[in-house]
C-alpha cells in the first residue's frame, strides 16, 4: 500500500472524526445549553484526568510491540488484562471526584457511563494500537465510519423525540461500543482467530511483567500529562461556573477535533521513522520532511482559524457561545505544538528516554497548573487558553532543548521554520517529492 493511500485512509478515519465532533457538540451546546454542556465536558475531564489508571503510558510501548512480535494474541490479551484491572480503579476515582462537584446527582452517573466508555474504548484501546501499529487503517477506518453514522442516528432518535440530556449524552456510550465491536469482528476475521483461543498464562504473565516494566516512567508521565491536558476544565468549574466551562469547551473541542494530522503522518511512517531512529540518524530524512509537514499544516491551519473563528463559532454554537471566539482564535495555535508532540514524544520511545518524557511532563504540568489557578482569580476565563497554548509549546517543543539527547528535535523544528520561511519554494517542492515518495536529488 503506497505512503499517500495510507494518509488518505488514516484521513478518513480521522476526517469522520471532524464531522462527528462537531455535529455531537453541536447537537449537546445548541439543544441543551452551555451549562449542560459545562457539566458533560467537567466530567469528560475528571475521566481524562485518571485514564492513565488502564492506559499507564503503554500506547507507544504496545505499538513497538505489535510491530516486532509474532505472538500477537498474547499481547493483546496482556493488555487487556492489565487495562482491564485499571479500569476498575478508575471508575471508583471518577466517581468520588465527580460527586464532589456541582454536577446535580441525577445527571453524575450517566455522565460517567458516556465519558468513561468512549474513554475505555477509545484511541488507545488494544486493537486500535494493533491497526495502527501495522500500518492497516482500512479497518480502522471502516469501525469509524461506521460506528460514528449508528451514533449520529441515535443522536436523531434523541432530537426526534426529545429526550432528556441525560439519554442524549449516551451517544457516546452507543459510539464506543459499535466502534469495539467492528474491531473485534476485524481483528477476528484478520488473523483467523477464534474466540475459543487457548492462551498460555505463564506467557500472559510474563508479558505483562515486561510492559509495566518497560513503562514505568511512562505510567508517571501518562499520570502527569492529563493534569495540564485537561485540569483547565475543572480549574474553571471550581473557580468559576459550569457555564464557563461550557463557553470554553466549546473551542476546545473545535481544536481537539484537527488533533489527528500530527498522527496521521506519524501512524503513515512509523515503521520508516523506526528504522531511521534505530539506525542512529536522528537528522534523517523522514523526521525532516514530517517535522516540515506538521508546521505547514499547523501553521496554515492556525492562521486561517483565526481569521474565521466568529463565523465558525457562532455558526455552529449561536450567540450563547459569543465569547467562545476569542479562545477560539488563542487556543487553536496549540494545535501546531500538538502535531509536533505527536512525531517527538514516539520519537522519545523509541530512542528509550522516557526519562526525558516525564520530566518535561511534570514541569509543564506545574507551570500549567500553578499559573492557571493563580492567574484565573486575576484575569478569568481568557488567561486559561493563553496558559494552554504557552504550556504545548513548552512541552512540545522548547522542552526538548534542555537535554543534550533531544536536542536534535528542537534544532530540527528550527531548521525546517528557517526553510519554510526564507526558502518556500524548495521547501514546498521537498514536500510534494516527499509525499510521492520521491527523493528530491539537491535535498539537505
Amino acid at each position: 500500500m503506497s505512503k499517500l493511500k495510507k494518509i488518505f485512509l488514516f484521513s478518513v478515519d480521522n476526517l469522520s472524526s471532524i464531522a462527528f465532533g462537531i455535529i455531537s457538540t453541536v447537537f449537546i451546546a445548541r439543544t441543551y445549553g452551555p451549562e449542560n454542556m459545562g457539566h458533560l465536558s467537567y466530567v469528560q475531564s475528571v475521566v481524562s484526568v485518571f485514564s492513565f489508571l488502564f492506559i499507564l503510558g503503554m500506547d507507544n510501548i504496545i505499538m513497538k510491540e505489535f510491530v516486532k512480535t509474532k505472538q500477537v494474541n498474547s499481547l493483546l490479551a496482556s493488555v487487556i488484562l492489565i487495562r482491564f484491572l485499571g479500569f476498575i480503579v478508575f471508575i471508583g476515582l471518577v466517581y468520588l471526584v465527580g460527586h464532589a462537584s456541582d454536577t446535580p446527582d441525577n445527571l453524575l452517573l450517566p455522565l460517567i457511563i458516556a465519558a468513561a466508555s468512549a474513554s475505555f474504548f477509545g484511541k488507545s484501546t488494544s486493537l486500535r494500537l494493533y491497526f495502527q501499529a501495522l500500518e492497516n487503517p482500512k479497518y480502522l477506518s471502516i469501525a469509524t465510519m461506521l460506528s460514528r453514522f449508528i451514533a449520529v442516528i441515535f443522536i436523531f432518535v434523541v432530537l426526534f423525540l426529545d429526550l432528556d440530556f441525560i439519554y442524549a449524552c449516551q451517544y457516546l456510550l452507543v459510539y464506543s461500543l459499535s466502534s469495539q465491536l467492528i474491531l473485534v469482528t476485524a481483528y477476528l476475521r484478520t488473523t483467523g482467530c477464534s474466540m475459543s483461543y487457548s492462551l498460555n498464562i505463564v506467557e500472559i504473565k510474563n508479558r505483562v511483567r515486561f510492559l509495566l516494566r518497560e513503562s514505568y516512567l511512562l505510567i508517571i508521565s501518562s499520570a502527569l500529562l492529563p493534569l495540564f491536558m485537561y485540569m483547565d476544565m475543572i480549574i474553571i468549574e471550581h473557580f468559576l461556573s459550569a457555564q464557563d466551562v461550557g463557553i470554553y469547551s466549546a473551542a476546545v473541542r473545535l481544536v481537539s477535533q484537527v488533533a489527528f494530522v500530527g498522527h496521521i503522518l506519524v501512524f503513515s511512517y512509523f515503521k520508516n521513522i523506526t528504522d531511521e531512529i534505530f539506525a542512529g540518524d536522528v537528522y534523517g530524512y523522514y523526521l525532516n520532511n514530517i517535522v516540515r509537514l506538521l508546521l505547514y499544516v499547523g501553521i496554515s491551519g492556525s492562521i486561517l482559524t483565526y481569521f474565521l473563528a466568529d463565523i465558525i463559532i457562532l455558526n455552529f454554537f449561536g450567540d450563547a457561545y459569543v465569547e467562545s471566539v476569542l479562545i477560539l482564535k488563542i487556543l487553536i495555535w496549540k494545535s501546531v505544538f500538538v502535531y509536533l508532540g505527536a512525531l517527538f514524544s514516539r520519537v522519545l520511545i523509541l530512542k528509550g528516554l522516557q526519562s526525558v518524557e516525564l520530566i518535561k511532563t511534570l514541569l509543564t504540568a506545574a507551570f500549567s497548573i500553578s499559573f492557571s489557578i493563580f492567574f484565573i482569580q486575576k484575569y478569568g476565563l481568557i488567561i486559561i487558553p493563553i496558559i494552554s497554548v504557552s504550556a504545548y509549546f513548552l512541552a512540545d517543543f522548547l522542552a526538548y532543548v534542555i537535554f543534550k539527547e533531544t536536542r536534535f528535535m528542537f534544532v530540527t523544528v528550527l531548521k525546517q521554520i528557517f526553510l519554510i520561511f526564507f526558502h518556500p519554494f524548495s521547501s514546498v517542492r521537498n514536500s510534494v517529492f516527499f509525499l510521492k515518495d520521491k527523493r528530491v536529488p539537491d535535498e539537505n
